[in-house]
């Protein structure tokens, strides 16, 4: 890991893992179980019920094939934090999550890729990425190919992907939110 000692009141946490992973809604499905939305199991578990940070949240560059994991935590949890993040990856490996937790992140996608229509701004967007991932297939079959998946290939995504790199910004507790001592 390397860490950087900066003036703030929060240690930040940036978690790089690796994938040659093809299957992209499959990475992004379990993306979005694991840490990107409000009922993933990085919110749930790492964030709400272990109380190891302020947040948690991950995201995929399927263009760099990197899955990121930020996370904002006091100093002394960065360990706990780092061990628990991949033991919530390795739960997903290892196919630890409901048919419900699938489904619920499944339709939140489709509701986001639903409102790709909604403006012509966000419809060229769509299109544009599309052609420069070599996938240019529109809202609809998309939508499709998220329906179609399988608990299988859920699993399979996770188990593409490998940690990489820790970035452990840490704080030396002196930052802005921090108490100042006034010189009268």
């Amino acid at each position: 890991a390397m860490t950087e000692k900066v003036k703030m009141k929060q240690t930040k946490v940036v978690m790089a893992f690796k994938s040659l992973i093809e299957k992209r809604e499959a990475a992004s499905v379990m993306t979005r179980l694991f840490g990107g939305t409000p009922f993933s199991k990085l919110f749930t578990n790492v964030r709400e019920k272990m109380s190891l940070c302020y947040y948690c949240a991950a995201s995929f560059v399927y263009s760099k094939g990197t899955l990121f994991v930020e996370s904002g935590v006091e100093t002394e949890n960065t360990e706990k934090l780092v061990a628990e993040v991949q033991n919530q990856l390795d739960s997903i490996k290892n196919g630890d999550f409901s048919d419900e937790e699938l489904d619920n992140t499944r339709r939140y996608l489709i509701n986001l890729v639903n409102g790709v229509e909604d403006s012509p701004s966000t419809l060229i967007s769509w299109y544009f990425a599309g052609r420069c991932f070599g996938d240019d297939i529109s809202p609809e079959e998309h939508i499709c190919r998220l329906e179609k998946l399988t608990r299988e290939d859920i699993i399979e995504a996770a188990c593409s992907f490998s940690l990489d790199t820790v970035y452990v910004m840490e704080a030396d507790g002196e930052g802005e939110d921090a108490e100042e001592d006034d010189d009268e």
